[in-house]
């Protein structure tokens, strides 16, 4: 799955910088493995009744409707290219866990 920003790009007082109109593909809290969630780098969306953010543990974070410095932007790309192969890696360890941990067992005391 990939995550898509799409952006504005803007200059304020001679500064480039970027609004966020949009993040979409980004899952949810509550669908991420505990292990992800519990160290750095990490990333989720979060709504709010007046928008949403992108938390990016370790990384800052992107308010939607916000706008951010483009240096700050290229780093929150990198941030999350870390989290999103971070992600990846926990989910291989855990598809493999599922194919090897199944099966019943009884114990007798």
């Amino acid at each position: 799955m990939s995550i898509k920003i799409k952006t504005e790009k803007v200059v304020e007082k001679g500064i480039a910088k970027r609004k966020i109109l949009a993040i979409e593909g980004v899952i949810p809290h509550d669908e991420l493995p505990l292990e992800y969630l519990q160290t750095h780098p990490y990333a989720f969306l979060q709504h709010y009744t007046d928008g949403q953010i992108l938390h990016m543990g370790g990384c800052g974070c992107a308010d939607i409707d916000g706008v951010m410095e483009e240096v700050e932007f290229q780093k929150s790309l990198d941030g999350l290219g870390t989290c999103g192969e971070r992600l990846h890696s926990i989910n291989q360890k855990i598809k493999a866990l599922k194919e090897t941990w199944n099966g019943e067992e009884t114990f007798i005391i």
